[in-house]
């Protein structure tokens, strides 16, 4: 993307995502935000036919890409997908369902997938198969480790010790696999396949965020309203997860690291082949939109940085300069700058923005029984969540 041709695409594309976007956003608060599928489906319908044929050429790039990698897939690649599944929550729990029962059948099968994990590193360890253990205890991964049995020796004293000790645990698993991981790698292409491969579990999340919103759309989409039950903000819901568990923070920020990847292969260094444009066009479109809907300061403001390092670190400062400058001249000339604004607050009074969304008060808590144990803590993992949180809820 050389020269204005990518200047005036982006702001094209972000023109129409705009328009089509508040539209959808004057129906839904017309409507009360009821008619979820029907929603959902006018905006696809809008979307859709203009992009159709662009959208199956995207797809058909994509699965020859996909099919390519899959052919190519080496063992950590399974290791590290074993391990990204048992991440993920299958279930919410309250502080009060996990102290009473520790080990449900979800979190039984985590453990169950990281106790895999770790005896198959094992076994490539001492057979030598993978011989990861020079590198385990130096560099980076040497000081993983070593907050590892910091965060385990904290179970001593730790305010919940089962929390702790098995978080420890698995956090020393998935800092060995990366290890593992790392000295199997063999060269740039081994890099990109395995970050590839990421990409994708990020990806497939978020279309389990769009399948569950058609298919159970009141928990997906999660209502904004104010104590009196008045919906909020442009957009009054934001798309969440329903299986895995995935909040809308959670979902924002995958959106917005696909679609810093999607813009970094399209805007490559000067010298490197660019390669699948279709499909990381159509990647970043979708990353974009999913990220829109979750509606997360934090996310948009992260994209919003990675943009501008994007640009200026692949060279094209001044495309980067021109469009900023045009986005700012069309905000002023159509007047959404007012649906910017009240999108970014969520509906939310000047009191909740200064307070980050009631954060301030978790922090000055924390703070507080910081500044009684500051050298031991409360136990890793445990304290934020059984301490912290337990007592600011009531449980």
């Amino acid at each position: 993307m050389d020269g204005l041709g990518p200047v005036a695409g982006f702001v094209v594309l972000g023109f129409i995502a705009g328009v089509v976007l508040s539209l959808v956003a004057a129906f839904w608060n017309r409507h009360g935000g009821h008619h979820y599928r029907d929603i959902l489906l006018i905006a696809t319908f809008t979307v859709g036919p203009p992009f159709l044929y662009y959208n199956f050429a995207a797809v058909r790039q994509g699965s020859r890409s996909l099919v390519v990698m899959l052919k190519k897939l080496r063992w950590y690649h399974f290791l590290w997908l074993l391990l990204f599944i048992s991440a993920q929550t299958w279930r919410m729990r309250t502080l009060a369902e996990t102290k009473q029962t520790p080990v449900d059948e979800f979190a039984a099968s985590r453990a169950i997938m990281v106790t895999v994990a770790g005896c198959y590193l094992l076994y490539r360890l001492f057979t030598r198969k993978t011989d990861f253990l020079h590198n385990w205890f130096r560099g980076i991964p040497g000081l993983l480790m070593v907050f590892a049995l910091a965060a385990l020796t904290s179970t001593l004293w730790s305010v919940y010790w089962p929390w702790t000790m098995y978080k420890s645990c698995e956090y020393a698993v998935d800092v060995a696999a990366l290890t593992a991981i790392i000295t199997s790698l063999r060269n740039t292409e081994d890099y990109k396949r395995w970050f590839d491969w990421t990409w994708l579990f990020l990806g497939m999340l978020l279309l389990a965020c769009w399948i569950g919103a058609y298919f159970d759309p009141e928990t997906a989409l999660s209502r904004l309203s104010e104590e009196g039950g008045a919906v909020m903000g442009p957009i009054p819901v934001q798309l969440m997860g329903v299986f895995p568990v995935l909040s809308a923070n959670r979902v924002g920020e995958y959106s917005a690291i696909l679609a810093a990847v999607a813009l970094v292969r399209l805007l490559p260094v000067r010298g490197i082949r660019r390669i699948m444009k279709t499909w990381y066009t159509w990647l970043l479109l979708a990353a974009l939109v999913t990220m829109f809907f979750a509606q997360t300061r934090s996310a948009t403001g992260g994209f919003l940085i990675a943009l501008v390092l994007i640009f200026w670190l692949s060279g094209r400062f001044k495309h980067g300069l021109a469009i900023v400058l045009i986005g700012l001249s069309l905000l002023l000339v159509t007047g959404t700058g007012g649906f910017l604004i009240d999108y970014m607050k969520r509906g939310q009074t000047t009191a909740q923005m200064e307070s980050l969304t009631g954060r301030i008060v978790w922090w000055e808590f924390a703070w507080h029984k910081y500044t009684d144990a500051p050298f031991t803590g409360y136990g890793a993992y445990a304290a934020g969540k059984f301490l912290v949180m337990g007592s600011l809820d009531g449980e």
